[in-house]
């Protein structure tokens, strides 16, 4: 699971699949799990041990506690498949209970 915290920098790093020298064919699909809306965002990607995501322009369906699938992708070839959380400045990751509609949240 990743976890990224609005209105800072949105940078996460992952584990491919199958490495790539190339990223000029990257693209990075997310799928938000309550409303189903599917979008791609625009990313800056950095290869080294691991691949280094950037988002750039931070999307509007971000919002705290939302929950994504995220898909890397090297044209039609998946490279990753995972989660991703969006969480507030000052959120205790470390103890962190995740709540919705099903759950009940815990501070």
């Amino acid at each position: 699971m990743k976890v990224l915290i609005l209105n800072s920098v949105l940078r996460f790093a992952l584990i491919p699949r199958k490495y790539t020298k190339n990223s000029q064919n990257f693209s990075l699909h997310l799928r938000n799990e309550m409303t189903g809306l599917e979008f791609t965002a625009n990313c800056k990607y950095l290869l080294q041990e691991k691949i280094y995501v950037t988002i750039l322009e931070q999307p509007t369906d971000f919002k705290f506690r939302n929950k994504y699938e995220i898909e890397l992708k090297n044209g039609t070839e998946t490279l990753y498949l995972g989660k991703l959380i969006i969480l507030e400045q000052g959120t205790d990751i470390q103890n962190y209970n995740y709540g919705n509609s099903k759950f009940s949240f815990r501070e």
